[in-house]
C-alpha cells in the first residue's frame, strides 16, 4: 500500500497496513498503510516543511484538495 508524504506517492517497507475506524461508531472507515520509524520521520519532516506555506493560504484554497 502507498503513502502520499512530500507530495509524492511512496510504498512502506514492510508493506503493512491498519484499519482506521470511525470513533463514533467504531465502523470501518479505511485501511491505510503503516509506515515504520523512518518512513514516519520523513512524513514528520515533510509536513513541517509544507505547513507554513499551507497556514498562509485562504481557507478556500486549503479545503480545495478535499473531497
Amino acid at each position: 500500500m502507498l503513502a502520499y508524504v512530500g507530495g509524492r506517492w511512496i510504498a512502506n517497507g514492510a508493506n503493512r497496513t491498519f484499519e482506521v475506524s470511525d470513533p463514533a461508531s467504531s465502523a470501518p472507515l479505511a485501511c491505510v498503510s503503516a509506515l515504520d520509524g523512518d518512513e514516519t520521520t520523513g512524513a514528520i519532516e515533510a509536513a513541517s516543511t509544507a505547513f507554513p506555506k499551507w497556514r498562509a493560504l485562504l481557507p478556500a484554497a486549503n479545503s480545495s484538495g478535499l473531497p
